[in-house]
């Protein structure tokens, strides 16, 4: 497909123009194709599947799941800890992402689901009349230290640096109990180094900076700078490391443990049906 740009023959320029695609699946999932109907709750369109999947979900916690759940979210202001007291009296639902702890926020995929969350909990609280909270947590059991211990990031000379910090363990262990060092300090210097002087740099530099601190362990310093980057979006934040969290976890792990054989023949199942269906 060209486009034109002018009705002057001289000027009668055509440009290749790229789309970017996604796999057949996505589409027909946006598009509310009824051959894919059965595979989900509802369309994404439809405000009656998300008030049929709202009522499924209250119906899961009690109240005593709830008021634990409290104690391992936290509120960066005070309309999210409004929030939350609502979602924990049962008079709400959080809409969820997370993402492992990588270094100064990680792949730039973090920042667009976090505020795709942000934007979707927006509707659902005007759509559903009551408390949604976007709640962002992070997987500080995650222990690849390799895979977040570099950011790339665009420089003021347009080229494409390599930011790192040192501390690889010789035995792994998880984010949440992996410390840092002085190399912290010295990438966040390296940062302001490399960024371009705008209006947003001078901010970023000082979270970053309060964040990534020697002795602070990789995962509170992601979660704190996410913390920051998006408070004014009445963000929460919670960690796969939190001990209530692995206490609530701990009956639905027990059970998948239990169920292990059923639940990969019904993956298979499942996938063998969306494969006859057209869909890789």
């Amino acid at each position: 497909m060209s486009t034109v740009l002018s009705n002057s023959p001289a000027l009668n320029i055509g440009i290749e123009e790229h789309r970017l695609t996604s796999p057949q699946l996505v589409r027909d999932y946006y598009e509310g194709a009824p051959a894919l109907a059965p595979y989900f709750a509802g369309s994404p369109w439809d405000q009656g599947a998300f008030e049929r999947v709202a009522g499924a979900v209250r119906a899961q916690f009690n109240a005593a799941a709830l008021r634990a759940m409290k104690q391992a979210v936290h509120a960066t202001t005070d309309r999210a800890r409004a929030r939350l007291d609502a979602i924990a009296a049962g008079q709400g639902f959080f809409v969820s992402t997370g993402q492992q702890a990588g270094l100064f926020s990680g792949p730039l995929f973090t920042i667009y689901k976090t505020l795709s969350t942000i934007r979707l909990a927006q509707e659902l609280e005007s759509r559903l009349g009551v408390a949604v909270a976007p709640l962002f947590w992070t997987a500080a059991d995650d222990h690849d230290f390799p895979e977040v211990n570099h950011a790339f990031v665009f420089g003021a000379d347009n080229e494409l640096h390599r930011l790192e910090i040192d501390g690889g363990a010789a035995v792994p262990r998880s984010m949440q109990r992996h410390i840092l060092d002085a190399s912290a300090s010295a990438a966040v210097e390296q940062l302001q180094r490399i960024l371009p002087a705008n209006e947003f740099s001078a901010q970023i530099l000082h979270s970053l900076r309060a964040a990534y601190v020697p002795g602070q362990s990789v995962a509170a310093a992601f979660e704190q700078f996410i913390g920051d980057l998006f408070a004014q979006h009445d963000l929460l934040i919670t960690s796969s490391a939190h001990p209530v969290v692995k206490s609530l976890a701990a009956p639905l792990i027990l059970r998948e443990l239990e169920n292990s054989a059923r639940h990969e023949t019904a993956v298979r199942a499942q996938t063998d049906r969306l494969l006859a269906a057209g869909y890789h």
